[in-house]
Parts: C-alpha cells; structure tokens; sequence
C-alpha cells in the first residue's frame, strides 16, 4: 500500500512552467562547468545549483511541494548513479525516471524519504531486500527492457532491491529530484553511464578524495585513454592513449604530449621514478611488450631494460634501483620479475600455476603487494621483497586486480570485478569497485570507494597523490 500511495502522489504532480523560467534555467546550467551536464526544470525560483570546485549540485531548503527535477535524456542502456545527500531531510529526495522532462509521468523513482529507501512505482519483482536501511548510493540501470533498482551502504557493494520492465525502445529523462526538503541537500558523484557496446567510447579522467569522498573529473574525452599516474610533485597526472603518453596539469584545459621518439606503441604500463626525474615505459615492440628508461618530459635517449618480451612495468623500488614487473619466460604463466635498471639481474619472484600480476613495493621496502590466482580466484597478496613469506589479504567472492599502497604506507587501493569474470582476465568496461585495503587494521574487511565501469586501464598503475588523501583513475562511458 505504500509504494502505491507514493506511486499515486507521483503520477498527481503537476508542475507549471513558464518559457521564460526555462530559458533562465536553461542559461543557467550552459554557463555552468563542462562536466555541469544535467538540465534543471523546475516550477519554483530555487533549483539546483552546480558549484563548479566541488562538482556537486546543491538546492536550498524548499517548502513548496512542486517537485524539484534535474534531468538529462537518455536512450539505451545505462546506469545512472548518485551518492545521497547526507541529511535528517523530512521530504524526499532520490533518482526520478520518467518519460518527460518535466517529471509528471514518472516511470519509477527510487528516493530516500525520513531515513528509509522507498520505491515508486511499485515494481514488478522484488528481490527481498529490506527498504529500512541507511542507504548511501542510488543506482537505476536499464538493460534491453529490464531496469533494476539498486543501493549500497556507505562502503559497501551494490544491492539489487527492485526490478521492472520498460519500453526498451524509448527516450526517456532520468536525474536527481527533491521534493519538500527543510534543509540544504548536496549530490555527489552524480555520474550517467552508457552501457551499449559501441565503438566510441568516452574517457573520464577522475580523483578521488578520501576525507570528502569525493569524485572530481579532470579530463573527459572521447577517446580511449588509461591508467594514470600521480607525479610526486603534485601538479600533474600521465595518462597513455593510442600508444603515446600524455600530461595533464590540473591548472590547464587539455593535455600536452610527452616525445617519447621512436616508441610510439606504449601501452598502459608505465610510471614514474620516486625523485620524478624519470618515466618508465612499456613498449610493444617488434618482439613484444618491453620496458625503458627516458626522461620525465620525454625525448629521444631511451634505455631499454628488459631485453626479453613479454615484459609489463608495475612498480620501482623506494631507492629507485629496482623495478618489479610481470613477464613470461615459460611461455605459460605469466609471474612476478624483478630487475636492476640496467636489466642484468633478473629474478622471478612467484612461480604460481595460473597468473600473478600487478606488483607494487610497499613504502617501507619490505613488502610487494600483488594480485594472484594460487588460491584458485584472483585475489590480493603480499610477499617480502625477497619473494617469501606469501600471504593473501581478500578473501571474498570477487576478483581482485592491481593493489597500490599509499605513499604512507597505511592504505590499499585495488580494483575487483565481480566473481562472474574469469579470474586470469582483466577486461575492459566491466561494472567494478574500487576498494580500499586498511592496512594498519589487519583482518578488516575491504571497503567500497567508487562504483563505476572500468577494468583494463583504470588503475593498472600506482597513482596515489603524494599525500596520500587522493588517487586518480579512468571510468568509461559508451557514446
């Protein structure tokens, strides 16, 4: 009866517009950021507003009860998240799809109203989760004419609770909406993904901030671009894309090539020295993928270090003398390698039946964290730099890719896919999460930080902020 009565409280909104409301609004949001993608509609003089720094939107306290909807179309399939306001709000406020724009013929609304995830309409199948729960994230996915409702708590994955079926073939407007809210509401991470595999993809460039959990768009394009890294100063970020790689200054609109000569095929394993005098590149050469030495603005004295292929750069010592890297020498299994810079002292440092990839050192110089199938799924581990004392550290049903430890040494941030993918394949836009390991809290479980679609080239290499209070990754979206 609840879900009815809202489903009925929904249908009766009807809200008035004037052409010269919606020009204002309209004007609004095109002088807002770039990234500000979403139009506003709204009865009433107060609206959401996009504040440009923090990349959220924000409405005032609102006793009126026309409903207040920030929508975009979207045809095909998608997943439209949100991160909920944090507020003892006494109205609703939550993911609104409907088939107009202006919100009166609403196809379902999943919302958080006095504390408790409510769905209207009342959908078709339920999943049997309870709806009196502290909801953090709202997730409406739609897939050919099936749209599933989800939610997750605060650091934790996604929970189907609903599913319904829709015109598959329609247009239809989703957003964020609020209605009656008696305080100030703020929406994170507010993030449309399209989901129809296609050949043209779009790369968003992202960092995360741990204290304000926070999500920030650096760099969007419609191209394939991948796995950052952080320079140690700060003011900039590499990427690589169609085989060359790219800077990006956080004070400056687009990204600036780096020369990197006669190696034009590099792929998304590379990094940086700890003095931030150096790139590290992996190359894919006539005989395959092998690493090199230039310089950090790039240039034409490159120094190969690995002579044999395959061989795939993920981390360098803390004194700079050694880098670990996953290779395969058996034609079999690919493992963990270690090597001077020089490439004369090679050494294999796992020996599994199956995969190990992803080596990254500790801060510290003790340990190399990595990711590995030898206990059957693909989990993470870590070993002393000697290649000993092996030790797994997540042990849950999902698979586990490429750990990087914080510059002090206390976090762990790794990617996991869920159990369906095949455990020695990391492929690319796939729904993941990225996790974070705390490692001053031995046995503790993993905890949720970002929802998005991703995989192959979203964190394939460190790229932790030398504060360790930020990280940088790729999520994708279809166009």
């Amino acid at each position: 009866m609840k879900n009815l009565r809202l489903t009925l409280l929904l249908c009766l909104i009807v809200c008035q517009y004037s052409c010269q409301e919606l020009q204002d609004q309209e004007k609004k949001v095109a002088e807002a950021n770039s990234f500000s993608f979403l139009t506003y509609q709204s009865s009433v003089d107060v609206g959401f507003q996009w504040q440009n720094q923090e990349q959220n939107y924000q409405i005032a306290p609102n006793s009126s009860e026309d409903l207040q909807f920030l929508c975009t179309s979207i045809s095909h399939d998608f997943m439209l998240d949100v991160m909920l306001p944090e507020t003892q709000n006494k109205g609703t406020c939550g993911l609104l799809l409907a088939k107009d724009s202006l919100g009166t013929i609403p196809i379902a609304a999943m919302q958080m109203q006095n504390g408790q995830v409510v769905f209207a309409p009342a959908m078709q199948t339920n999943l049997g989760n309870t709806l009196n729960v502290k909801a953090a994230y709202f997730r409406l996915e739609r897939i050919g004419d099936m749209l599933t409702a989800y939610y997750a708590r605060m650091h934790e994955p996604f929970r189907p609770i609903a599913r319904q079926r829709i015109d598959s073939s329609s247009t239809v407007y989703g957003g964020i909406f609020v209605k009656t809210n008696d305080a100030p509401l703020t929406f994170n991470n507010l993030r449309i993904t399209h989901l129809t595999n296609s050949k043209n993809i779009k790369s968003r460039l992202e960092t995360y901030h741990l204290e304000t959990q926070q999500r920030k768009i650096i760099l969007e394009k419609e191209l394939l671009f991948e796995a950052p890294n952080w320079h140690p100063d700060s003011n900039y970020l590499i990427v690589n894309s169609q085989g060359l790689l790219y800077a990006v200054h956080f004070n400056q609109p687009d990204w600036v090539l780096i020369p990197t000569s006669k190696l034009t095929k590099c792929n998304n394993d590379h990094g940086i020295t700890p003095d931030g005098k150096m790139l590290i590149i992996s190359n894919n050469d006539s005989i395959g993928s092998r690493i090199y030495l230039l310089p950090i603005n790039g240039g034409d004295s490159a120094q190969l270090v690995t002579k044999q292929a395959p061989s795939y750069w993920h981390s360098i010592h803390p004194n700079g003398k050694t880098i670990a890297y996953v290779a395969k020498r058996d034609r079999k299994y690919f493992n963990i390698y270690i090597s001077d810079l020089k490439g004369e002292k090679e050494k294999r440092m796992t020996f599994t039946v199956g995969q190990d990839d992803g080596p990254d050192y500790s801060p510290d110089s003790t340990l190399i964290y990595y990711n590995s199938t030898q206990s059957g799924a693909m989990k993470i581990w870590q070993m002393s730099t000697n290649g000993q004392h092996k030790k797994q550290l997540t042990f849950d049903s999902y698979q586990d890719w490429f750990p990087h430890p914080s510059p002090d040494g206390k976090k762990l941030i790794f990617l996991s896919y869920l159990p369906d993918i095949s455990p020695t394949e990391h492929p690319a836009n796939q729904k993941i999460m990225l996790r974070l390991l705390d490692l001053t809290q031995p046995n503790t479980e993993p905890k949720v930080l970002v929802h998005l679609l991703g995989g192959q080239g979203t964190i394939n290499v460190p790229s932790w902020s030398a504060d360790s209070q930020s990280f940088a990754f790729v999520s994708y979206s279809y166009e």
